[in-house]
């Protein structure tokens, strides 16, 4: 029964994630977009959902290392799992400019995230708020720069 459970409960995951796919290349081309903006701010929230749920519930429950385990395992999941997409799939092709736009704030805020959890183990609400501003100023950057390239593709072709 229990196996029964999963493997329905997969190939419910599975046609999901065929339908979430087609339908973010369907608005991607309707609204002129890159794929990349789709996936940056609405895929990614998505999935993200339940790292989110169990970090509020850990939070509230005072447990706050398995937030912070929840957030470093499912970030360095996430890399190996892109990893192992591109070696299955291929190259797959960024902006040169999404490139540069995403390196930069890797690496920003990978350098911030280690100078604050190493400064007393642990990440203040200041911290947390700085990290946050980063994100955010990251998503406008790739928005303002899919609208760029966007216009360059319209006049320039």
């Amino acid at each position: 029964m229990a196996l029964s459970k999963i493997v329905v409960s997969g190939i419910i995951i599975f046609l999901s994630g065929k339908i979430l796919v087609d339908e973010a290349l369907y608005f991607s081309n309707l609204l002129a977009i890159p794929a990349s903006i789709i996936g940056l701010l609405i895929i990614a929230i998505g999935t993200n959902v339940p790292e989110i749920v169990i970090a509020i519930r850990a939070i509230k429950q005072k447990r706050k290392t398995i937030a912070f385990g929840d957030f470093v395992g499912s970030a360095s999941f996430n890399t190996l799992l892109l990893g192992a997409l591109i070696l299955i799939n291929g190259t797959i092709y960024l902006e040169p400019s999404e490139f540069i736009i995403a390196s930069v704030f890797l690496t920003v805020g990978l350098l911030l995230f280690y100078i604050f959890s190493r400064s007393k183990t642990d990440i203040s609400r200041t911290e947390g708020a700085c990290l946050g501003l980063v994100y955010g100023f990251f998503v406008l950057m790739q928005i303002v720069n899919a609208l760029f390239v966007a216009l360059r593709l319209t006049f320039f072709g």
